[in-house]
């Protein structure tokens, strides 16, 4: 099946310069509740559990991301431009960027050959999580992501997972922790792998102006990768698909 990975510019040309897929750590997300579960979730377990804390079980839990890196994917037949104006440029500069399209094959043989404990498969879309598993929690969205059908490569390095950080010097407990993590926690972990095995394409955003592919080719005709480029299936549509903020908008509201 195909899937996707929408770039910013500037983590596409690491990429081509440096050969190496980019793991996020978990708790750097846009969506602060990334790889922890609902509220409600914790208080209901916290009902059944009467020695349980709140604070201290989403604490605890805050911290357990933080040895997590992930890979986001995304499975389609089609590109959205909802995906375009999310993913695929930079939140700051509006730069447009790129995608990369490969199948989840081929991902597979890419993160497989790597050293490192790593999972990959779909994003489960619930409010519900099904057991008290940090490995759970950190493949569960909640339902209103659903649209981005994501698949995630992910590498857990479990020792990284803090502790106590979320007590304070009089021991009250919060539901985050209060120190960031120690120096030996990256904030990313970059892995190397065969560039032309794992895309099948390269897709130019349907913004982009004309030098933007130019750009792309010679990038990667400098570093030696033989990988096909074409621009977006929306492009052809520029009388329609003429303000990526606008339709994002539109489909938030």
């Amino acid at each position: 099946d195909p899937i996707c990975r929408y770039y910013r510019v500037k983590r596409f040309v690491e990429l081509i310069e440096t050969s190496q897929l980019h793991f996020c750590r978990a708790d750097l997300f846009k969506d602060e509740n990334e790889g922890l579960p609902p509220d409600e979730y914790t208080r209901e377990i916290c009902r059944q559990h009467p020695e349980a804390d709140f604070n201290n079980l989403k604490g605890s839990l805050a911290q357990d991301r933080e040895a997590s890196f992930a890979s986001c994917w995304y499975k389609s037949d089609a590109e959205t431009a909802k995906m375009w104006a999310r993913y695929g440029r930079d939140e700051d500069t509006r730069e447009d960027g790129v995608a990369v399209v490969s199948t989840f094959g081929k991902l597979k043989a890419a993160v497989s050959s790597l050293p490192d404990r790593v999972m990959l498969g779909p994003i489960n879309y619930s409010s519900k999580h099904f057991g008290y598993n940090v490995l759970r929690f950190i493949t569960t969205k909640l339902p209103e992501f659903a649209w981005e059908h994501e698949i995630r490569a992910l590498i857990w390095v479990p020792e990284w997972a803090g502790q106590s950080r979320h007590f304070d010097i009089d021991n009250n407990c919060h539901p985050k922790p209060l120190t960031p993590p120690p120096p030996h926690v990256p904030k990313g972990l970059l892995r190397h792998v065969d560039l032309a095995a794992l895309i099948d394409t390269i897709v130019i955003s349907p913004e982009a102006e004309a030098s933007r592919f130019r750009y792309v080719e010679q990038l990667v005709a400098a570093h030696g990768v033989s990988i096909p480029i074409r621009q977006s299936t929306l492009g052809g549509y520029k009388l329609i698909v003429t303000d990526l903020d606008a339709i994002l908008r539109y489909s938030e509201e």
